[in-house]
């Protein structure tokens, strides 16, 4: 989605390069803090309800940047929690994927969670490519939102394993 803030941001607010490209820093500002605050709440919580969280504030970050049409303190913090939130899925999706799988199948699990998410991005980019072209900004991260909402469903399916005391795994 990264391609597509830029020209959203000038399209949608009126603002020239220089403004969408600080505008696009802060949202990779709360990428980078997202991911290292989001993770520490889920190692000490119940991460599948702390991504669960990060999936629906996904959702509802994404659909309220359309909402906006001018710079103002609530665009920025929204701005700086889709960061947040939409980086941070990663993490803790490899997570959550590392814990659901017996030690003897990590390798496998890995290689089809990197195979899916590395042949997924560039059609995700290209079908969002042709979604901003063809219907708008607004279309195009809608369809986006409901990606996420599918996800939540996505994660329902996973079963964790159970920790012992000493923090192996257990079953």
């Amino acid at each position: 989605n990264n391609t597509y803030f830029v020209p959203f941001f000038m399209v949608a607010l009126g603002v020239d390069t220089t403004v969408a490209g600080l505008l696009l820093a802060l949202l990779q500002f709360g990428g980078l803090a997202g991911p290292l605050g989001i993770g520490w709440v889920s190692d000490r919580t119940n991460p599948r309800n702390v991504l669960y969280a990060v999936m629906l504030f996904s959702t509802i970050s994404t659909v309220t940047l359309v909402l906006h049409s001018q710079i103002t303190a609530a665009f920025l913090l929204n701005v700086v929690v889709y960061g947040a939130v939409v980086n941070a899925r990663g993490s803790l999706t490899q997570a959550m994927t590392a814990e659901a799988v017996p030690d003897e199948h990590v390798d496998a699990a890995f290689s089809i969670y990197f195979f899916v998410g590395f042949i997924s991005g560039p059609i995700w980019t290209a079908l969002t490519g042709y979604l901003v072209d063809s219907r708008g900004f607004t279309t195009a991260f809608l369809v986006i939102s409901v990606t996420y909402l599918l996800g939540m469903g996505m994660i329902a399916l996973i079963s964790p394993r159970r920790r012992g005391k000493s923090g192996a795994a257990s079953g």
